[in-house]
């Protein structure tokens, strides 16, 4: 290690080619697969020429060593060419039961995108034939908190999102958060149950992907059930071994040839984690019949897990051991930060084409080919640390980053017969460029809300915002006055805010929003895309209650609201091709409407010409929405002379004039005169007619006849007539009607019979108003000589009027002198009527 104070450069040399350099303005990470000292003592070389030139970002090392580059050069022309590949029937070759697998591959976090995951499966799978393959359907796991191991104090898995997705974003996912390789769940997916090539995997194959938790000597754990559960389990339990020391560690272990403990085993001195793991995983070796057997079947003591996953490896991955880079690109990179850009620095040399100028391909947060150039900048420290490769291998390449937390990854093509060589990856902070804010989106009547901020520091102006519905954009400005967003942003201003309503059809809507970058940066998305569900439309809501005739016009009562509306609303009255504006202004809390919505009231009269009119009512809208037809009606508009009619009939024994009256030109109660056999009298009908309020609603029910005419009893003719009393016309006759009132007085008859000293008077007698015994007056010779109550009982009477019932009998003595007289005798009216004479009789008394 050597320490440099004034540059606070600190430089480690690492024997297994590797070369690491970091200063407080710049990371540089060179890469070399090369091998042999005389490459390292070039690399050392050019680095001491780089301190000495004391430039302001470090650079890279590179050698200047001549006669050593050329050796080293040669030396990598001169390698095999190796290329693995197996056939199902020849045997395997270069498998290592002590080390199946390297640590480096296995526990490589960044193996693979999510992307190249993606396309790795379609191009194994192809077309899904029964829509339940690895490329196309949906995992789902739930929220996985981070787990640290007590025993060892190592992470085993950070935090993982859960969710629904894709299962390539779900294996790439669980390779970040735990640190094991896409390719090794690839690997295992596929020597488990073949999911990666199999075109219609069964519902037990997906169940079981990853034969997580599935021993061989019983059922498999239902916990794990299902594609998610199964690559969450398996994963984390191939990093547990290492992270927690559990089970098998690096060392001598005794391996079985299979579940058939018979069959024996060997010890094996397992010499990494990631082998161990294996074992772990899958308990068993192959024995020599295995192996010769390719991807087939061996004999009886035979097992297959830790076999095929070398076998698949290799054959879609490589060496299990990492590839040989003696032929492939080396040299190194460093990076320089500057808001919104990085700049790759560094340079490349293909030991098989020393002269050519190599393509650099640039990996920027996982995203693949997010920049790329040619290392082809004037280097001549490159040229003088390696003679005859000439100067054009420099890497001076800016790009645009979108900020924050960035990691840049830096790989070299290969341009002979060795491989591409990834120069590795280095995380560094970016300021942004590209716009900042955010904002919340909601559903609201008829459509959403959109509310939030965007600034970009590029431009003191307010930004272009475009909106996203469904995938339908529109664009807008982010100008609203927002104080709060210009204190944190001094010199960009304070419009800078979003408050944007726009209307939309009712159902849900997938809502995306977007900072449109000036100058250095990208467009933003501002906070996520958020599914909102609108159930309620912007348009008015409201409903007619009734249009009626009344006199000049219709009347029309309703309510009206709209979600926009803050205060009373308009409502149209159409009738024929004019309109009139109507008022909506009372609170009706009577109507049902939407919570925090309220109703307005209307009640109006709308002018026209006598006879049948229709009308129409719109709820006029306010803000976004349409105006909405409340209802239509129709009704007779009357003028002229009064109607209505009148009956007059016998109620306990009285005359009473029923009816109805109505001038058209006015709601008022009218007169109406009334004629019986000629002589008038004035009655109002002001009596409530519920009844004719119903015909006529807009009129009300006070119009109603209801006077008794104390007539008296015999014929008489009634005549009614109702008086104008508003407008044009004249008195109108409502009726004529014939009546016969009864007779209300006593009846009934007496007889009187001489007996010694007067007469023995009998009879009986009934008043109508009564059912009790009323009183009969005796008179003599015209002196009235006795006061009698008719209650004698009379069943025969009683038979006659059954509903008066038997007590109106008279048997009494009436003592009178000898001689002639006349007796008469009278029942006492009770109520309505008068006395009546029920008999008189001329006697002798001797």
């Amino acid at each position: 290690m050597r320490h440099i104070d004034d540059e606070k450069v600190v430089t480690i040399i690492d024997f297994r080619h590797n070369v690491h350099m970091s200063t407080r303005n710049s990371t540089l990470v060179a890469r070399r697969a090369r091998s042999g000292a005389a490459a390292i003592l070039a690399s050392l070389a050019l680095i001491a020429s780089l301190f000495v030139a004391a430039p302001a970002v470090a650079a890279e090392p590179v050698s200047a060593s001549a006669p050593a580059a050329a050796a080293a050069l040669d030396a990598a022309a001169s390698a095999p060419d190796v290329s693995a590949g197996i056939v199902k029937a020849a045997p395997v070759v270069g498998f290592d039961p002590e080390n199946i697998i390297s640590d480096a591959l296995f526990y490589d976090g960044a193996a693979m995108t999510a992307a190249e995951i993606q396309s790795f499966l379609d191009s194994k799978i192809g077309r899904c034939e029964n829509g339940k393959c690895l490329n196309v359907i949906n995992a789902s796991i739930s929220d996985k908190a981070e787990w640290v191991s007590q025993t060892t104090g190592q992470l085993v898995c950070s935090a993982i999102k859960g969710g629904t997705m894709k299962v390539s974003e779900l294996i790439y996912r669980m390779q970040t958060a735990c640190g094991i390789s896409a390719k090794v769940i690839l690997v295992t997916l596929q020597k488990e149950q073949g999911l990666v090539t199999s075109t219609a995997p069964s519902d037990w194959n997906l169940q079981a992907a990853m034969g997580a938790s599935c021993p061989d000597t019983a059922p498999c754990d239902p916990s794990f059930k299902g594609v998610g559960p199964q690559i969450f389990k398996g994963t984390q339990q191939l990093k547990t071994y290492k992270a927690t020391r559990f089970a098998r560690q690096p060392g001598v272990h005794f391996i079985g040839w299979s579940p058939n403990s018979a069959c024996g085993g060997t010890n094996l001195n397992i010499r990494n984690y990631a082998t161990a793991a294996l074992y772990n995983y899958t308990p068993y070796q192959p024995n020599k019949a295995a192996l010769n057997a390719g991807y087939g079947i061996g004999d009886g003591c035979s097992s297959y897990g830790n076999r095929n996953f070398y076998n698949y490896y290799t054959q879609w991955f490589g060496s299990t051991q990492g590839a040989d880079t003696s032929h492939s690109p080396f040299g190194g990179y460093n990076l320089v930060v500057s808001r919104g850009q990085v700049t790759v620095q560094g340079w490349a040399i293909d030991p098989d084409a020393p002269t050519q100028s190599l393509s650099v391909v640039v990996r920027v947060n996982g995203e693949a080919n997010w920049a790329s150039f040619t290392a082809d900048a004037y280097r001549p420290d490159v040229a003088k640390a390696y003679p005859g490769v000439g100067d054009r291998h420099g890497m001076d390449s800016t790009f645009e980053v979108r900020g924050g937390d960035t990691t840049v990854c830096v790989a070299v093509k290969n341009a002979g017969i060795g491989s591409d060589a990834d120069f590795g990856c280095t995380p560094v902070f970016v300021e942004s460029a590209s716009p900042h804010g955010g904002t919340t989106i909601r559903a609201v009547p008829g459509g959403i809300h959109i509310e939030g901020w965007t600034v970009d520091t590029d431009t003191r102006d307010p930004l272009a915002v475009h909106v996203y519905i469904d995938g339908v954009g529109s664009a807008y400005k982010a100008n609203a006055y927002r104080p709060d967003v210009g204190a944190v942003f001094k010199d960009s201003g304070d419009n800078h805010g979003i408050d944007l309503s726009i209307p939309t059809t009712l159902g849900a809507h997938q809502v995306c929003v977007y900072g449109i970058n000036v100058g250095l940066g990208f467009n933003m998305l501002l906070g996520e895309c958020t599914t909102v569900r609108v159930t309620t439309s912007a348009d008015p809501v409201g409903a007619v209650d009734s249009i009626s005739a009344v006199p000049g016009g219709l009347r029309v009562k309703g309510w009206v609201t709209d979600p926009n509306a803050t205060g009373p609303m308009t409502v149209h009255a159409w009738m024929g091709s004019s309109a009139t504006a109507i008022r909506a202004q009372t609170i009706r809390t009577d109507a049902r409407v939407a919570s925090g919505s309220t109703a307005y009231g209307f009640d109006a009269v709308i002018p026209s010409r006598t006879g049948s009119q229709q009308v129409c009512l719109y709820g006029i809208n306010v803000g976004w929405g349409g105006n909405v037809l409340l209802g239509c009606g129709a009704s007779t508009v009357l003028a002229g002379d009064p109607f209505g009619g009148m009956d007059v009939a016998i109620v306990d024994g009285d005359a009473v004039l029923r009816g109805w009256s109505i001038d058209p030109d006015t709601t008022d109660s009218i007169p109406v005169h009334v004629y019986v056999d000629g002589a008038s009298r004035a009655v109002t009908a002001d009596a409530s007619r519920p009844d004719v309020g119903r015909v006529y609603p807009g009129y009300g029910n006070s119009h109603g006849i209801d006077a008794k005419l104390n007539l008296s009893a015999g014929r008489h003719s009634v005549c009614a007539y109702g008086i104008n009393s508003a407008g044009g016309g004249g008195n109108a006759l409502l009726g004529c009607q014939d009546i016969v009132v009864p007779n209300r007085s006593p009846f009934g008859g007496t007889d009187a019979t001489v007996v010694a000293g007067g007469v023995q008077l009998r009879g009986w007698t009934i008043d109508p108003d009564t059912t009790g015994a009323i009183a009969v007056h005796v008179y003599a010779d015209g002196v009235a000589v006795a006061v009698l109550t008719a209650n004698a009982s009379r069943p025969d009477v009683a038979g006659a009027y059954p509903g008066f019932g038997a007590q109106h009998g008279l048997d009494a003595f009436i003592p009178l002198s000898k001689g002639a007289h006349q007796v008469c005798s009278y029942g006492i009216n009770v109520g309505r009527g008068s006395n009546s004479l029920l008999a008189c009789q001329s006697v002798v008394v001797v």
